[in-house]
């Protein structure tokens, strides 16, 4: 849901300056939303009318005003940093393609399982909502490749919304209950490490 992937994003601590990975993106829509709040951009602002508009009590003043609201709020725009989207599922990324365009939003897409998915850069920003539950049946690893997705982009501010008490190695550094429908959820914050830049000392040479 659109209500839940924003608030996943502004639950992160994401600043909106920094490049986004969504390594399980579905239809795309915690990048969708991401974008959408980096770029500050109101929402309604693509829509032509509002119901309210066509009201006896909507008069010219009231409509210059409106006009002036929405110049404004183009104005206020802020660019986008760089949101790249996988998955395994190629019609997901045909989705995710189509809603991107629609609202406007640029996303790098790419077709590959999360357990194949690298950083990109030293740091930045990952959200993830993992299948699960309802949704689809957990497999037995997803547990295992979720935490070493977590530990490669270990310098990445990591957010997840995940089935509570959904075991994993790591500890998150904040977490949050929320439904995702029906289903009892937590959203998991990790916070970004400091790179580890690490010397080793060359093989002894031989002697002469």
């Amino acid at each position: 849901r659109e209500t839940l992937a924003a608030a996943l994003v502004r639950f992160s601590g994401w600043k909106g300056d920094s490049p986004v990975w969504d390594p399980m993106c579905g239809s795309g829509t915690l990048l969708l939303e991401a974008g959408l709040w980096a770029a500050r951009r109101a929402p309604g602002l693509s829509r032509e009318s509002f119901g309210f508009e066509h009201w006896s009590s909507f008069d010219d003043t009231a409509r210059r005003r409106l006009v002036e609201l929405r110049e404004a709020a183009r104005a206020a725009e802020r660019p986008v940093p760089l949101l790249i989207g996988s998955d395994d599922d190629a019609r997901a990324i045909e989705q995710t393609q189509g809603n991107a365009a629609r609202a406007g939003v640029k996303i790098e897409l790419r077709n590959l399982p999360f357990s194949k998915v690298e950083p990109r850069g030293p740091a930045g920003a990952l959200f993830a909502n993992p299948p699960y539950g309802q949704r689809l049946q957990r497999p037995a690893e997803l547990e295992r490749d979720l935490d070493r997705l977590l530990e490669r982009f270990a310098t990445y501010q990591r957010t997840l919304i995940v089935p509570a008490r959904f075991p994993s190695r790591l500890t998150a550094s904040r977490w949050q209950a929320v439904f995702n429908g029906p289903i009892e959820c937590e959203l998991r914050s990790y916070d970004a490490q400091a790179p580890r830049y690490g010397f080793k000392r060359p093989a002894a040479a031989g002697k002469l």
